[in-house]
């Protein structure tokens, strides 16, 4: 009898279990380093935040920014739609993340802090209260009453 040069079924499946076996062993751990990267990323973010905050402050006599988006000197700008309308809570259209990006823009930090990227936290899945929708901003400053 000719013996043939390929695999047996056997031999695949013992190759196919140890391949399944391995991504078992593997996949866990890269879930976790993507937390921790997402993490590292968020510490960073805040870090650049703290520094224009402090940077804002430095150049107006001590004087810091309203916690709130509305108002004199915001640290962002109410969201705003393409043709410059104000988005509020209230309105029927959702908020997208080109609008909040646009608030962004207006605020008194985007001078010190030019990366959009900087007010997102890649693990933060907040959505809004108003329309469901991932809220792209969020970072907070909190207010002191």
């Amino acid at each position: 009898m000719k013996k043939s040069k390929g695999f047996t079924l056997i031999e695949l499946l013992v190759v196919i279990a140890i391949i399944a076996l391995l991504l078992a062993i593997i996949i866990p751990s890269l879930n976790l380093a993507k937390k921790k990267a997402a993490t590292a990323v968020c510490l960073v973010n805040v870090k650049n935040l703290s520094l224009a905050w402090y940077m804002y402050q430095d150049d107006n006599d001590g004087n810091i920014m309203n916690a709130n988006m509305g108002g004199q000197f915001p640290w962002i700008g109410i969201p705003r739609d393409e043709g410059g309308t104000l988005l509020s809570p209230t309105s029927t259209s959702p908020v997208t993340d080109e609008d909040e990006i646009r608030g962004i823009k207006l605020g008194v930090l985007w001078p010190y802090v030019k990366s959009v990227q900087a007010y997102n936290c890649p693990s933060d899945k907040v959505q809004s209260k108003y329309d469901g929708t991932e809220k792209f901003v969020t970072c907070a400053i909190a207010r002191a009453l």
